[in-house]
Order: structure tokens, then C-alpha cells, then sequence
């Protein structure tokens, strides 16, 4: 999404960040209540598997990363080289991270690619469209190369569409080819369809292309690529609104739906920025107060269905307008808890400073929720795997780095999941949501979410369940027809308070101190599996055949 409307904000989410501080000591543990009724009663539900009744094959390019070029890739690279941190490495290793989006979001339309390769020393400067300054490029082509064979992931690059031409992005693809880096996945272009042709912000009149013109070059991008990369997979980008105000200024609320009906090359998907939530511009939540954060987290939650009926909307938006696309792929190439942007330094903090929170995972978990059940997403990129602030799957800080929740939400799915996806129901208590930020009031919101997959051999069935419950314990039965339980194992990630966070607070909003990682937990297997699930929770089951 276009995180950078408000022309209070003088640069991108995680560079206003820059000058947020400590500004609190953190409070006590705070009891974040779920309704009117505070009691901590067990609440009883079901979840029931048909493992004989198969849906579609999980791709794992699903749990991806996007990275940018700017602060040494954002913490990737070493300061004083050009060499990856082995620490870092060492920490995204174990995550199996199959995918990296480069060279960044709004970056993408400004990159000049040639700039960042060859000696250090030789390389060029580029104006951060945030900050305004003048940075080297460190983080390039090479070491994007580099990070893909360290790790073994593929890479996706967002082609410059907004400054670049189609030829510029061949040569790019040309040149990573021979540099080894394994990239058969590009898009055309960031966000232009949130491009304001009447200001002068990042995302304004500098990269401003009209629909018409983005669906006629698009083939040229695409032929250009594919001349280089014959096996490569092109995307073209769209964008429908459907939150509690547009993310589109006025002149673009209509840019996809033009695009798409000039665009008669097929593309081989389309990227969509549909999961950042819950996108507070008006400073309205004061994350201090447990009504207030309590109510913002409930619509965090409920924002996940939200994405859900948008990937729908754009998909049947595809489908009605372009039969040259029809049935294309869809990835969700950003993602993530993106909690507002404001000018007042202590609430900015604390947006930052949610990003880090179990909330935050348990979003994050209800995203993957979304579109692990969507047939047509194929590839997703949470935002950003390592930073100083914000809610990447490390914290840069100067005690170390710090794992968070959503690190160990990662590491739960790429360790105990498996691919192919079956039946799964889900009964149990319902919450309401208020209207928080972008986020549409919502009523009777799951809080129990619960997917199943088994392996190849159908050896072993995997469910991942999560209790979006503040307060509720969950008695919860796991019935699995047409396959024989031997053995379970369990582990759940979970803390008293929504607010936890691995690592120092930004603010008094969160709750530091605690060690938020997996942990076992008691699975009982008989007829049933039955097992209570802590309010806050994912939890991983693991059943092994016979």
C-alpha cells in the first residue's frame, strides 16, 4: 500500500522511525479484555479434518520476504563491507525463506540498477525519496545474488516502471542471469496505480503513469524480460479499494479497472498491496489505553477477512474485464502490521512500537490464514525480515538481534506444515469489531482460525490454529476423519498480553521482558485430539500415522 499519503510525514513508516527514541519505560503486564466480560472462562470449540478431502498444493513462495535496497539493504549487509551479516544468515536460515522481493516498494520506481553493482567504491548515489538525502548504493544486484544462494531462496524484482524503461529492465534481468541469481519472478512496477499526478510526495507526480500507458508498455516490459529470461513469470499490478476510505487518490480510483480493459497481454499474474492493517491516519487510538488497544486489536483481526473479500473483488475485477487474463495468479507482494503514521512523535512510537507485538503475529498469522485457503495466490512478501524498529521477523537493536513473535510464527510454518491442503471446519466464539483505522466494522469475527494439510506420503497431518481471543481459553476437540492417529506433538507461541514483544519497548504500549517462543503443549489423543488453547495463541499440532 501506499504508506506515505499524509504530507505531515516526512518520509516512509520505518524512516520516521529514526527519530521515535525510548520514549517510555514499559508499563506493567496490561490484561487485554476481550469483551464486557473479563472472566477468563474456557470457551469450548471444534475443529473437524476430512483428510480424504484434498483442496490445492500450499505454495511456499507464500512465505516470503521483501527487502529493500536502502541502510544496507536494511540490515542485511555488514556496515564496513559488502558482505552479508553471517548472524543475520544464520538467523533467516532456519525459515526456509523460499522467495525475496528487491529492490524495494516505492524505491522500485526510482531504482537505477546500474548504480549498484561493480567495486564499492565505484558505485553511484541515488536521492532516498523518503529522507531526501543522498545514499550510496551497497545493497545491489550482486548482493541481492548473494543473499538469494546464501539462503536458497528465489528472488522477485520489482521493475522501475515509473522513471525506467522496458529496455533498462532486460538488460537488468540479463545481467542477474549472468551474475547466477535465480529470479524468473519480476513485477512491472510498485504502486502506480496510487501515484497522485497532482503531488510532489514519493508515491506523486514523479512516477504518475496513466492506465492506459502502463497497459500498452506492459507487453514491451514483459517481451524485454522474457528476451533475457525466457522462463520467466511477468506480473502487471493492481489495486481495487475496499476499506474504510481509499487508498487511491481521486483521478485513480478507476486505474485498474482502465488498465485491464486496454491490457491484451497476458499477464502471468498480478500483484496486489492488500494486507497492511490497520492503517491509522487520524492519531484516533491511543495504544496507552487497554479499551482502545483492545479494540484496535480486534480490528487487526478482522482485518484479515477484509483481505480476504478484496483478493475476491480483484480477482473477479480480472476475470470480468480481461478474458486475456482470466484465471491469472494473484501475489501479495507486501504484507504486513502496518498500524498508521502520524505527526506527533509519541503516537508514531507506538505504531512502530505495535509492529513488534504478539498482535502483530497473530495478524500476520491470520493473513497467511487468508491466503493459504485462496487457490489463486501463489507468492506473498511480508515486510521486512530484519529491522531497527520496525516489525520485522528480527529487531536490530542494540542488545542483539531479538527474535519476534512473528519470527516464531514463521519458523512454526516452514518447520510444521505441509503442502497439501485439506478439509477443514472450524465452530467456536465470535467477536465484534469496531471501524479502527482502514479496517470496516465487522461482526461476529472468528477467534478460533484453524488450517490442515498432510505430506505427500500421508504419513503426517499438520493443523495450524489460532486463538484470536484476548481473554478465552479455548477447549478445543480436533476431529480427523480418514486418518489414523499414532503419535501428536504440539507447540504453542503465546503470552498473557497481546502487547508482548521479544526485545527493549519503544513505549510504555507494549509489554517487554517476557520470552515469547514455542513452547510444548498438552495434546491429548484418543477418539479426539483434545487440547486447551491459550488466549494470544498459534498453535502447531503435529500428527504422525502409524
Amino acid at each position: 500500500m501506499n504508506r506515505f499519503r499524509r504530507p505531515v510525514v516526512a518520509g516512509a513508516f520505518a524512516v520516521a522511525a529514526l527519530s521515535c527514541g525510548a520514549l517510555s519505560t514499559p508499563h506493567p503486564d496490561k490484561r487485554d479484555g476481550q469483551t464486557a466480560d473479563t472472566t477468563d472462562a474456557v470457551q469450548p470449540a471444534r475443529i473437524v479434518i476430512d483428510a480424504n478431502a484434498r483442496r490445492h498444493r500450499v505454495d511456499p513462495l507464500i512465505f516470503g520476504m521483501h527487502i529493500e535496497w536502502v541502510d544496507n539493504g536494511v540490515g542485511l549487509l555488514e556496515a564496513d563491507s559488502l558482505r552479508l551479516r553471517p548472524a543475520v544468515i544464520e538467523l533467516l536460515r532456519p525459515l526456509k525463506i523460499p522467495l525475496f522481493r528487491f529492490p524495494g516498494g516505492i524505491h522500485a520506481d526510482y531504482y537505477n540498477w546500474r548504480l549498484g553493482i561493480g567495486p564499492a567504491a565505484s558505485r553511484g548515489t541515488s536521492r532516498n525519496v523518503f529522507t531526501k538525502q543522498s545514499v550510496p548504493h551497497r545493497f545491489g544486484s550482486d548482493e541481492f545474488a548473494a543473499l538469494l544462494e546464501a539462503t536458497g531462496a528465489e528472488g522477485l524484482v520489482t521493475a522501475n516502471f515509473g522513471t525506467g524503461t522496458a529496455a533498462e529492465a532486460g538488460a537488468w534481468a540479463a545481467y542477474l542471469r549472468d551474475d547466477g541469481a535465480d529470479v524468473r519472478l519480476w513485477e512491472v512496477g510498485n504502486e502506480i496505480y496510487l501515484a497522485d499526478p497532482e503531488s510532489d510526495q514519493p508515491n506523486g507526480r514523479e512516477i504518475y503513469r496513466s492506465p492506459e500507458s502502463y497497459a500498452t508498455a506492459f507487453a514491451e516490459y514483459r517481451t524485454a524480460i522474457r528476451k533475457a529470461v525466457p522462463e520467466a513469470r511477468v506480473g502487471a499490478i493492481a489495486h481495487v479499494d475496499n476499506g474504510a476510505f481509499p487508498l487511491a487518490p481521486a483521478r485513480n480510483r478507476d486505474w485498474s479497472e482502465k488498465m485491464l480493459r486496454r491490457l491484451d497481454t497476458r499477464a502471468d499474474f498480478f500483484s496486489v498491496h492488500n494486507a497492511y492493517a490497520p492503517v491509522i491516519l487520524d492519531d484516533s487510538v491511543n495504544f496507552d489505553r487497554d479499551n482502545a488497544r483492545r479494540d484496535a486489536y480486534r480490528s487487526l483481526f478482522a482485518a484479515a477477512q477484509q483481505t480476504a473479500d478484496n483478493l475476491t473483488e480483484i480477482a473477479e475485477l480480472i476475470d470480468r474485464i480481461s478474458p486475456t487474463n482470466k484465471g491469472a495468479k494473484i501475489a501479495v507482494t507486501e504484507l504486513g502490521p502496518f498500524f498508521g503514521l502520524s505527526g506527533d512523535r509519541e503516537t508514531h512510537a507506538q505504531y512502530v512500537d505495535q509492529t513488534r507485538t504478539l498482535a502483530a503475529a497473530l495478524y500476520t498469522a491470520s493473513i497467511l490464514h487468508v491466503l493459504i485457503d485462496d487457490p489463486r495466490v501463489f507468492a506473498a512478501c511480508y515486510t521486512n525480515p530484519i529491522h531497527p524498529w520496525y516489525g520485522g521477523l528480527i529487531t536490530d537493536t542494540d542488545q542483539g538481534l531479538i527474535r519476534t513473535p512473528t519470527y516464531y510464527l514463521y519458523l512454526l510454518y516452514r518447520s510444521r506444515f505441509e503442502a497439501e491442503l485439506i478439509s477443514t471446519s472450524v465452530s467456536g466464539p465470535t467477536f465484534n469489531a469496531p471501524r479502527t483505522g482502514i479496517v470496516n466494522q465487522r461482526n461476529d469475527v472468528p477467534a478460533l482460525l484453524a488450517q490442515a494439510s498432510v505430506s505427500d506420503d500421508q504419513r503426517r497431518l499438520t493443523v495450524m490454529m489460532v486463538n484470536r481471543d484476548m481473554v478465552h481459553p479455548l477447549a478445543t476437540t480436533v476431529e480427523i476423519a480418514g486418518f489414523k492417529v499414532a503419535r501428536t506433538d504440539c507447540r504453542v507461541l503465546s503470552a498473557p498480553s497481546p502487547a508482548a514483544i521479544n526485545g527493549p519497548a519503544l513505549t510504555s504500549s507494549t509489554v517487554s521482558g517476557a520470552s515469547i517462543e514455542p513452547r510444548a503443549l498438552d495434546c491429548t489423543a484418543g477418539e479426539a485430539i483434545t487440547l486447551e488453547i491459550p488466549p494470544n495463541a498459534v498453535v502447531s499440532l503435529v500428527v504422525d500415522a502409524d
